[in-house]
């Protein structure tokens, strides 16, 4: 079983600086993670909802990768789901799903910068119906290239989703795709070279 421990640490403000108020150790484990999954690569956290990526792991395909979401209940953190991306395939390289993770209230983005061409990030939304995390979108850049990496990093907040590419990649414009919800909830893109 692969388990990643971390230090979760209540921060509280103190005069207008953050002090640590409550801190304690717990070890998050993932209920079929291979020990070379690389769980806790990416780790994000959003109120009382983790998400932690394992872009290794092989259930879509060799290292397709995935994410856990985990819910923090009654002081201890329990894996409340296992994300793959729904067109996950393995291969050589796999699409190291899980490689990045963002998480803000109900939306969370995995980024998965091996996906050819180019790297992708998959948006999910919590389904209060089903309690359940469902993917709703598969973002892709528009001027993408084989190689680019785009889903190396990821961010959100609120509407709008940040998409990095790294810059070490000489084969396209190293930037941020930033991605924001129309009144649709349909995407709007823009770039920030």
């Amino acid at each position: 079983m692969n388990i990643l421990a971390v230090g979760i640490c209540a921060l509280g403000a103190a005069n207008g600086s953050f002090a640590q108020t409550a801190c304690e150790d717990t070890r998050l484990a993932a209920s079929d993670a291979d020990p070379f999954d690389s769980l806790g690569y990416a780790v994000a956290v959003s109120g009382d909802t983790a998400v932690v990526g394992a872009f290794w792991d092989n259930e879509n395909g060799n290292d397709a990768g995935a994410a856990y979401v985990f819910g923090h209940h009654t002081r201890n953190w329990v894996q409340t789901q296992k994300l793959l991306a729904s067109d996950g395939q393995g291969g050589i390289s796999g699409d190291q799903f899980g490689a990045a993770v963002a998480i803000d209230g109900l939306t969370a983005v995995i980024g998965a910068y091996a996906v050819d061409p180019g790297g992708a990030a998959y948006v999910f939304g919590f389904d209060a119906d089903t309690s359940t995390w469902i993917e709703e979108q598969k973002l892709l850049a528009s001027d993408r290239e084989v190689g680019d990496h785009f889903g190396r990093t990821v961010s959100i907040s609120g509407d709008v989703a940040l998409i990095g590419v790294p810059p070490e990649d000489v084969r396209c414009t190293a930037g941020v795709h930033c991605v924001r919800a129309d009144h649709r909830g349909q995407p709007v893109y823009g770039h920030r070279g």
